[in-house]
């Protein structure tokens, strides 16, 4: 990354809640809502395209950038919690507390209220389908999509949450980066050498198969350069004009096509200096203390699709709009529900030791 000695470095900067972070992903689970509307609205081939996906030429929607977002961060977070776990059923506790209580409620709640209520099955024939019971494996990170005649007319058919792919992907990342952290302590010295290894089969697919699979390949790299900025950050320093270069530099590659070089390589200098950098707004205050990206993500597909099926002309912004709001008051509801959870399952562990 851009280096300027006058600035403070990564680790200083990136200390407590003082950041825009959660702003940062509040502002991306909206972009990943209004990149799904397109498709939800107009269908899977659907030819309309958002802002960003017009300047790269199709290849890289908001959608597509706010994932990134989402997976460079939770490199850098994951790793610091690595770091700061003694061991690893400590890390993996963390991580899963963290993970599967808002999906559980996710998953039971469409499978057993609002699937339902909305499928256009009579509720025995609802009921006497083994979908339900296999849409209950989503809430151990085996993604499947669909609920016995739920959406069936929709533009986009069938599929309830399509969304959730990306939380096996990111499990696996937790896993790389306990494992990084294992081996090498985050010595730097040591570090770049295990990335050296891995680096070999990641040119390899580079070379032999690209595009293929670059929608899971993108984010799994810019996790890896968010746990890179961890091991690296007592020597990163952005300036603003570093990151106004890089924006820059972003969307020229974007407006030639190159949106890969573009998330790999400029991406994570501007989005680092917005998070760590820029001065905190005041909504980061209240939503650093009530994390809702995370809840708004989950929910934001299906609210889509109960929307469409309730209002089929509905225009794409107004879709996004309302999905977003309904993803937020589910989200609420999720994230009270799973520390609910979470906190009588405590309790119970505390009682039986």
């Amino acid at each position: 990354m851009f280096r300027d000695n006058n600035v403070k470095t990564l680790k200083a900067m990136a200390v407590g809640r003082s950041n825009n972070l959660a702003v940062i992903r509040l502002i991306c689970s909206y972009f990943v809502i209004l990149s799904h509307s397109f498709a939800l609205r107009y269908g899977a081939e659907h030819s309309q395209r958002e802002l960003l996906d017009t300047i790269s030429h199709g290849s890289l929607g908001f959608g597509a950038f706010a994932v990134g977002c989402f997976f460079f961060f939770g490199g850098y977070l994951i790793a610091g919690s690595a770091a700061r776990s003694h061991t690893g059923s400590s890390f993996f506790k963390k991580r899963l507390v963290r993970l599967l209580p808002e999906l559980l409620f996710l998953v039971i709640f469409l499978a057993f209220i609002l699937g339902p209520l909305f499928s256009s099955l009579g509720f025995g024939e609802y009921f006497g389908s083994n979908q339900v019971l296999l849409f209950l494996l989503n809430a151990i990170l085996i993604p499947y999509h669909y609920l016995p005649g739920l959406f069936m007319s929709n533009p986009y058919p069938d599929v309830v949450d399509g969304s959730l792919w990306t939380l096996p992907v990111e499990f696996c990342c937790y896993i790389f980066v306990f494992c990084a952290y294992k081996l090498t302590h985050f010595d730097k010295k040591r570090y770049l050498a295990a990335c050296s290894i891995c680096l070999i089969p990641t040119i390899g697919y580079l070379l032999a198969a690209y595009p293929a699979q670059v929608s899971i390949v993108r984010p799994v790299i810019l996790y890896w350069l968010g746990t890179t900025a961890y091991v690296f950050r007592d020597s990163i320093r952005i300036s603003r004009k570093a990151a106004s270069i890089s924006l820059a530099a972003f969307l020229c590659l974007l407006a030639a096509g190159l949106s890969d070089l573009a998330m790999i390589v400029c991406f994570p200098v501007f989005v680092t200096w917005a998070a760590f950098y820029a001065t905190p707004l005041k909504a980061s205050l209240f939503l650093n203390k009530h994390e809702l990206s995370y809840g708004i993500y989950l929910w934001g597909w299906p609210m889509g699709q109960i929307v469409v099926q309730a209002f089929p002309t509905i225009d794409v912004h107004g879709l996004s709009l309302l999905s977003f709001i309904l993803a937020g008051l589910f989200g609420m509801l999720g994230l009270k529900a799973s520390n609910m959870l979470t906190s009588l399952a405590h309790k119970a562990w505390q009682n039986s030791n």
